[in-house]
């Protein structure tokens, strides 16, 4: 199916959380996940930010983001 390929070809959207010390001390106070994740939208792009990016310099198409970041 890949003819041996692999993912060669293709291009990641990527998310990095960083902990800092707001995270941090959220999470050692076992705040909720919604709490937290408020929190590291606060300085952290989405992984669907990090796709309309590569939208917008032409790397790939808009339904393609739409369609890997739905939310489950």
């Amino acid at each position: 199916a890949c003819n041996q390929k692999g993912y060669r070809g293709r291009t990641g959207i990527h998310e990095l959380v960083l902990v800092d010390e707001t995270v941090q001390e959220l999470i050692h106070r076992e705040a909720g996940e919604q709490e937290v994740e408020k929190a590291v939208r606060n300085h952290t792009p989405s992984i669907r930010s990090d796709g309309l990016s590569k939208v917008r310099c032409g790397i790939t198409s808009l339904e393609e983001v739409m369609r890997v970041t739905k939310e489950a």
